[in-house]
């Protein structure tokens, strides 16, 4: 929020400050309404975390195996691509390790959709 505008005088520059911070607080406190408790938000805040780290997590494990299987396993490109088809499954490496990710977002969604309607 930008409410300064330039002055020539030290007098008048003080007055808009101490305006712009009267209208500042004003708007905190109107808004201490809308904006949610600090531990709930502290926790979506914690969840979302736990949400983005975990799936970079299980993206970064799953290329560290892809580049295993084409450095180490093999002796040629196409003996790495038989042995990562042959050895990753979509579903045990992909969609199993990121539950925990999917709950975390369920339940952080669900606590927003009911924070709002407590709001409303």
């Amino acid at each position: 929020m930008v409410c300064l505008q330039r002055t020539k005088s030290f007098k008048r520059f003080t007055q808009q400050l101490s305006f712009c911070s009267k209208k500042y607080w004003s708007y905190r406190a109107r808004s201490r309404l809308l904006w949610p408790t600090r531990p709930q938000h502290m926790l979506d805040k914690a969840l979302t975390w736990f949400i983005n780290g975990w799936i970079s997590l299980v993206v970064l494990l799953n290329i560290i195996e892809i580049i295993i299987d084409f450095h180490l396993a093999a002796w040629s490109f196409w003996g790495g691509v038989a042995e990562f088809v042959g050895t990753w499954n979509w579903f045990t490496e992909a969609v199993i390790p990121l539950l925990p990710a999917f709950g975390a977002m369920a339940w952080r969604d669900r606590r927003r959709k009911k924070r709002l309607a407590t709001l409303t």
